[in-house]
C-alpha cells in the first residue's frame, strides 16, 4: 500500500475468506474502521509500524479465529476494551507495544490461555498488574515495561512455568520481588527464565533466593531499585549470564569469588552501591567481559596486573572508590581498552611514560588521583583519543607540542596540576564548523586565527557546506554539474522545548488580539469564543479554510497522535496539502503547521517495491548526506545542542525531489551543560542507542547511533534488525557492506561516493565513546570516497 493511505474506503467485506493480512510499514494513518470486523476468518493480522490513531474498535472482537495480532508501533489511544479479548480464544501472540493505551490492563486477558507472547511495552498503562495474568500458563514472553504500572508484582506470575522473558522495567512497581517469580523447577521442556529485567522501579527487600535456580538466565537487570542486600553466592549458578546489572540498589559487602562461574559475562555493572573490600582475583578470569563498571562504591586495595588478562575488556570504569597504589603499569598491556574511567581514587604513579601503548583508546579519565611526573610526547600515538581528563593531579613540566597531533581530541582537561610554560600553539590547529553563536560574532574572526581547517558563516572563513546556488562536480561525470545539496530541518513541535513554543504562540495570540481590537476589525469566532492563530513559515492561513478542509477537525483527517497533540492532514483551497498539529495543554486551539512532503516517510518509500527501485544508490547516498547535514546543524551549530532522541526511518521525510527532512521533534532535548541531562527512555525500538537505555543520559552520541541504523536501513532497504543482533556478539566475523545491500537494485559502481555509509558501523558501535561526532560523518559523506567496500564490524 502506498504512503499516507487510509483503511476507511477499503472493502473488507469483499474478502470474507481472507486469513492472512499484513499491512506493516504501509504508511497507513487515521483510525481503524469498524467494518474491518467483516474479516471474521482472519488468523494473522499485522498493522504494525504505521501512524494509525484513534482507539481499537470493538469490531475487532469479530476476529474469532485470530492467532497472531500485531498493532504495535502506532498512535492508538484510549483504553483496552475488556470485550475485545473474550472471543480471541485461539490467540497465541498479541503485540500492542509502542502505542498510547492508557488506564487498566483488562482482567479478561487472563482468559487467553493459549497466549505465549504478550507485549504491552511503552504505553501509558497506569494500573497494577492483574493477578489474572497468572492464568495464562502457556505464556513464554511477557513485556510490560515502560509504562506507569504501580503496586506489587503479583505472586501469580510464579504460575507461569513456561516463562522465558519477563520485562517489567521502567515502571512504578513497589514492594518486594516475589520468591515464586522464576522459581520454575518443574518446567518440562521449557528452559527457565532467559531474560529478566525489573530495573528502574521502586522495588525493595532482598534479591530473591531463587536466583540460584535461574541457570539458563542470560540477562538480569535489577538496577535502580531499593534492594538492600549483598550479592548472593547463588549468582554463581547462573553460568549462562551475559549481562548482569545490579547498579544503584544499595548493595553492600564483598564481590563473591564465585563470580568467575559466570564465565559468559560480557557486561557487569555494579556501580553506585556500597560494595567494599578489594577486587577478588576471580573477577579477572571473566575472559569474555567487555564492560566492567565498579564506579561509586567503597572498593579499596590495589588493582592487580591481571586486568589485562581479560583480553576483550573495552570499558573499565572504577571511578570514585578508594583504590590505591600504582595503576599505569597494570593497564599498559590492555590492548583492547577503549574507555578508562578511574577518576577520584588514591592512585599514586609516575605518568612520565605512556601507559596506553595501543592506538585505540577514545576516553581516558584519571583525574583527581596522585599521578606525578611529566606528560610524554608519546600521547600523540593515541590518534583516536576524543577525551582526556588528567586534572587534579601533581603532573609537572610543560604540555608537549605533540598534543596538537591529536586531531580527534574534543576534551582536554589538565587543570589543577603543576604544569608550567606556554600552551603549545599546535593545540590551535582546529578544524570543522565554527559554532553559530552570538558570543563569537562580537569578538571578530581574529580569535580563530592560525586554525587553517575552520569553516562557518563568519567573515574571513569559507562556508562549511555548498550553497544552494553553487555547482559541484557530479560523481558520475565531470562534465555535468548539479546543485549543492540543500537540507532543511523543520520543527513540527518546538525545537527548543514545548514551553518555548507555548510562549511564542501565546504571545502572538495576545499581540493579534490587541492589534485587531485597536483597528476594529471584526473577527469570526469559533464555537468556544477563543481566537485561533497559526504559526508557520509561509505566513498566516485563514482559520475558516482550515476548519473547512478538516471538517472541524474530524477524526478521519487525523494522521497521528503524540504526547503534544494530534496531527491532521488537509488540502487547502490553494491546492496545497499540509499537516497541522493541534497542540495540547494550551488555552484555545493552537496549531503548528507543516508542509506535507511528496514522497512521505523514508520507511514507507523503502517498503514500497516500486518506489524503492526508483531510489537508486546516488539518491540513497544523498538522503544519508541530508540526514547527516541536519544532525550536524542540530548538534554543532545551535547555541545549545539539540538532541533529537528519535532519529529513525519513520522520522525522515522525503519531498518530491527526494530531499531529506528530519521531522518530529516531540522528544527533542536541549543539551544543557549545567544540567544532569538525565531522561526517561524514549525513541523508536530498533534505533535506540543501548547506552541510553542503560544510563538514561542524553548526549549527542545517542543520535549518532540512530543515524548509523538509519544509514544501514537506507542501504539495505529494510531495518537491519537481525544484522544488528548478530553483530552485537563479540565473536561475530567481519561482514562486507556490499554483501547486505538492497538486492532490489543493481550492485553499485565504485565511483559512487559516500564514505559516510561505511561510517555507519562506527556510528552504531555500542561503545559510547567510540562513536564519532556527527560532524565527522557529515564530512565523510561529502568527501566523495568509495564506501561500498567498507566493512561492518562487530562494534555495531
Amino acid at each position: 500500500m502506498n504512503s499516507y493511505g487510509k483503511l476507511d474506503n477499503f472493502r473488507f467485506s469483499s474478502f470474507p475468506n481472507l486469513v492472512h493480512l499484513s499491512l506493516s510499514s504501509s504508511g497507513l494513518y487515521g483510525a481503524i474502521p469498524t467494518h474491518i470486523g467483516a474479516l471474521s476468518k482472519l488468523t494473522h493480522h499485522d498493522l504494525s509500524w504505521n501512524t494509525l490513531s484513534g482507539s481499537l474498535p470493538l469490531a475487532l472482537a469479530n476476529f474469532t479465529q485470530i492467532v497472531k495480532l500485531d498493532i504495535s508501533h502506532n498512535y492508538i489511544t484510549g483504553e483496552l476494551d475488556p470485550q475485545l479479548f473474550t472471543n480471541w480464544t485461539k490467540l497465541t501472540s498479541l503485540q500492542l507495544q509502542y502505542n498510547y493505551f492508557s488506564r487498566d490492563i483488562p482482567l479478561t486477558l487472563g482468559s487467553l490461555n493459549k497466549l505465549n507472547l504478550l507485549c504491552l511495552d511503552s504505553n501509558q498503562l497506569s494500573c497494577s498488574i492483574p493477578s489474572q495474568i497468572g492464568k495464562m500458563r502457556n505464556l513464554v514472553e511477557l513485556g510490560l515495561s515502560l509504562n506507569k504500572l504501580s503496586g506489587p508484582i503479583p505472586l501469580t506470575l510464579g504460575y507461569l512455568t513456561c516463562l522465558i522473558t519477563l520485562l517489567l522495567h521502567s515502571n512504578r512497581l513497589t514492594s518486594s520481588i516475589p520468591s515464586d517469580v522464576g522459581n520454575l523447577k518443574n518446567v518440562g521442556n521449557c528452559k527457565n527464565l532467559v531474560q529478566l529485567d525489573l530495573g528502574n522501579n521502586n522495588l525493595s527487600g532482598l534479591i530473591p533466593p531463587p536466583i540460584g535456580y535461574w541457570s539458563y538466565l542470560v540477562q538480569l537487570g535489577l538496577d535502580n531499585n531499593y534492594l538492600s542486600s549483598s550479592i548472593p553466592r547463588a549468582i554463581g549458578n547462573c553460568s549462562n549470564l551475559s549481562t548482569l546489572d545490579l547498579s544503584n540498589i544499595t548493595l553492600s559487602g564483598l564481590i563473591p569469588p564465585v563470580i568467575d562461574n559466570c564465565s559468559n559475562l560480557t557486561i557487569l555493572n555494579l556501580s553506585v552501591n556500597q560494595l567494599s573490600g578489594s577486587m577478588p582475583p576471580e573477577i579477572w578470569r571473566l575472559s569474555h567481559l567487555v564492560e566492567l563498571n565498579l564506579e561509586d562504591n567503597n572498593f579499596s586495595g590495589e588493582l592487580q596486573q591481571a586486568i589485562c588478562e581479560i583480553g576483550s575488556l573495552e570499558h573499565f570504569a572504577a571511578g570514585n572508590n578508594h583504590f590505591t597504589g600504582p595503576i599505569l603499569k597494570s593497564l599498559k598491556a590492555c590492548a583492547s581498552l577503549i574507555i578508562v574511567q578511574l577518576q577520584g581514587n588514591l592512585f599514586v604513579d609516575n605518568i612520565t611514560g605512556v601507559f596506553i601503548v595501543h592506538l585505540y583508546p577514545t576516553y581516558i579519565d584519571l583525574s583527581y588521583n596522585g599521578l606525578y611526573g611529566e606528560l610524554s610526547p608519546g600521547w600523540a600515538k593515541c590518534s583516536f583519543l576524543i577525551s582526556l581528563h588528567l586534572q587534579g593531579n601533581n603532573i609537572s613540566g610543560t604540555i608537549p607540542h605533540e598534543f596538537g597531533e591529536l586531531i580527534q581530541l574534543g576534551q582536554l582537561d589538565l587543570s589543577s596540576n603543576q604544569l608550567v610554560g606556554e600552551i603549545p600553539k599546535e593545540l590551535g590547529n582546529l578544524k570543522g564548523p565554527i559554532p553559530d553563536s552570538m558570543a563569537y560574532g562580537y569578538q571578530g574572526p581574529e580569535i580563530f586565527s592560525n586554525n587553517k581547517g575552520l569553516c562557518g558563516e563568519v567573515k574571513g572563513f569559507p562556508s562549511c557546506f555548498p550553497s544552494p546556488t553553487t555547482t559541484v562536480a557530479s560523481p558520475t561525470s565531470t562534465g555535468r554539474t548539479k546543485k549543492g545539496h540543500k537540507v532543511m530541518i523543520f520543527v513540527t513541535v518546538s525545537l527548543c522545548s514545548t514551553v518555548f513554543l507555548a510562549c511564542v504562540i501565546v504571545s502572538f495570540l495576545l499581540f493579534s488580539r490587541r492589534k485587531m481590537r485597536n483597528t476594529q476589525i471584526g473577527v469570526g469566532k469559533k464555537k468556544n469564543g477563543d481566537l485561533l492563530s497559526i504559526w508557520n513559515y509561509d505566513g498566516r492561513i485563514a482559520y475558516k479554510d482550515i476548519i473547512k478542509a478538516t471538517e472541524d477537525f474530524d477524526i478521519k483527517y487525523c494522521i497521528g497522535t503524540g504526547g503534544y497533540g494530534s496531527v491532521y492532514r488537509a488540502e487547502l483551497p490553494t491546492g496545497k496539502t499540509v499537516a497541522f498539529k493541534k497542540l495540547n495543554g494550551l488555552e484555545g486551539e493552537d496549531l503548528a503547521y507543516q508542509k506535507i512532503y511528496g514522497k512521505g516517510k523514508l520507511i514507507c518509500v523503502l517498503s514500497n517495491e516500486i518506489e524503492a527501485v526508483e531510489l537508486d544508490w546516488i539518491k540513497r547516498v544523498n538522503i544519508i548526506k541530508g540526514v547527516a547535514h541536519a544532525l550536524s546543524y542540530m548538534h554543532h551549530d545551535c547555541t545549545l545542542p539539540v538532541i533529537h532522541r528519535d532519529i529513525s526511518s519513520n522520522n525522515v521525510l522525503l519531498d518530491s525531489e527526494l530531499k531529506a527532512y528530519v521531522s518530529d521533534f516531540g522528544t527533542a532535548r536541549l543539551l544543557d551543560p549545567v544540567s544532569s541531562n538525565r531522561t526517561i527512555l524514549v525513541g523508536t525500538c530498533g534505533y535506540i542507542a543501548p547506552k541510553l537505555a542503560y544510563s538514561m543520559i542524553v548526549i549527542e552520541k545517542i543520535d549518532v547511533y540512530s543515524f548509523g541504523v538509519v544509514t544501514l536501513a537506507t542501504l539495505m532497504g529494510r531495518h537491519p534488525g537481525e544484522l544488528l543482533s548478530s553483530l552485537s556478539l563479540p565473536a561475530t566475523k567481519t561482514i562486507m557492506l556490499k554483501d547486505v545491500l538492497d538486492p532490489r537494485l543493481s550492485p553499485p559502481t565504485d565511483h559512487i561516493g559516500c564514505s559516510g555509509c561505511g561510517f555507519c558501523s562506527d556510528c552504531g558501535t555500542r561503545v559510547l565513546a567510540l562513536r564519532p561526532p556527527i560532524s565527522a560523518s557529515h564530512g565523510m559523506c561529502f568527501s566523495g570516497t568509495s564506501c561500498f567496500q567498507a566493512t561492518i564490524s562487530s562494534a555495531l
